[in-house]
């Protein structure tokens, strides 16, 4: 993501973008959660909201799918009905959608029927009893074809 917005600074215009890309961040844990943990719960702790953030770099227009699927279950299913369906156009696109306990993220971008990139952030479950405080974000990509 950086080199995009670098490469905007240094010449003073956005480069085009030529592929899809995804970015997908989190917590780890619900903000109001309680944890037997001997550090207390960090300053402010109550400033974020218990979302997953996406940026897609879109190369032409699409449309996005945010959905937060159980973990380890089947990769190419999406439950429309739960889902978060966006048209966007080519472009920058910040986009959120809400964690679910006990789920992991994930964001698909599809054009004419077709996935052109599918991205599920394995390893990631939103815990709704943790046993530390982990206010730290997990961050994932992919790059799509």
């Amino acid at each position: 993501m950086t080199s995009y917005y670098a490469q905007a600074f240094k010449t003073g215009s956005f480069p085009v973008i030529t592929e899809d890309k995804v970015f997908v961040w989190a917590r780890p844990h619900p903000k109001d959660a309680s944890a037997p943990d001997h550090v207390p719960r960090p300053q402010f702790a109550d400033l974020t909201d218990d979302f997953f953030w996406v940026v897609i770099f879109a190369k032409s227009p699409a449309t996005a799918i945010l959905h937060a699927p159980p973990p380890n279950s089947d990769s190419n299913s999406v439950d429309h009905n739960a889902a978060m369906i966006v048209d966007i156009p080519a472009g920058v696109h910040k986009l959120r959608y809400p964690l679910l306990p006990g789920r992991t993220m994930a964001v698909r971008l599809e054009r004419s029927g077709n996935v052109d990139l599918d991205y599920r952030a394995d390893g990631f479950v939103f815990n709704p009893s943790p046993n530390v405080y982990n206010f730290n974000a997990w961050v994932g990509w992919k790059t799509g074809s």
